[in-house]
């Protein structure tokens, strides 16, 4: 997997978010899922200097999802059109 650059704007402070409170359960689950993407291939571990917190939100069959809170490295991400 090629490692990709994301361009940042030059004088912003660079956000790291602390993770989310949960219960272990959850915290099993995250660890599970991220797991199991990494060894599909489908994401990688980061090795940039910020960090984006993970959260679990219920589908509708009562699984769990995980999503990453990117808003604030968003922010301060140079848009390209």
């Amino acid at each position: 997997m090629v490692p990709i650059n994301i361009d940042l704007i030059f004088v912003s402070i660079l956000p790291n978010k602390p993770a989310y409170r949960m219960s272990p359960k959850d915290t099993s689950e995250i660890h599970k899922q991220a797991e199991e993407l990494m060894a599909r291939g489908l994401v990688q571990e980061s090795l940039g200097p910020c960090a984006m917190p993970a959260l679990l939100v219920p589908k509708k069959d009562r699984s769990m999802r995980m999503c990453v809170d990117s808003i604030a490295i968003n922010k301060i991400t140079i848009k390209y059109r």
